[in-house]
């Protein structure tokens, strides 16, 4: 019994190491995800490629209410980078706001470090592609 003991404490150990020196995975951080009122009912958007090979993605797009939830789908695989910035659960916008505000998504969000190399990199927009560029980072 106490061999079994021993090989478990043994696994155990094994897979603490192995997690402690797990590379991190690809994420994206944001300093900006909700639905807010805003004056005009535009589409806009920016990839850029910043010091220290960082990609910042940023816009906004229309939904149907303030209420919706936000979220997202980030990936890169290979030399492909895609960011699905998503919105649910819309109830139905009222007729009218106060001031004409209407609802949009707002984001804005940088990657981690990206290795050298060319990528094209695709933003989205509830999985419709709205940007897709190649992009070469040296």
């Amino acid at each position: 019994m106490n061999n079994f003991w021993a090989f478990l404490a043994g696994i155990t150990v094994l897979a603490v190491v192995f997690l402690a020196f797990e590379t991190p995975a690809d994420e994206i951080n944001f300093t900006d995800l909700e639905t807010e009122c805003r004056y005009d009912r535009t589409t806009a958007y920016e990839i850029s490629l910043n010091s220290g090979n960082v990609l910042s993605f940023s816009g906004h797009y229309p939904v149907n209410s303030t209420d919706a939830d936000t979220s997202y789908r980030y990936s890169k695989s290979g030399d492909r980078i895609r960011l699905n910035v998503v919105a649910k659960n819309e109830t139905q916008a009222p007729s009218s706001y106060v001031d004409s505000c209407l609802a949009s998504v707002v984001y804005e969000g940088q990657t981690s470090s990206i290795p050298e190399g060319s990528y094209t990199v695709v933003l989205q927009h509830n999985g419709e592609e709205v940007e897709r560029q190649v992009i070469g980072i040296k």
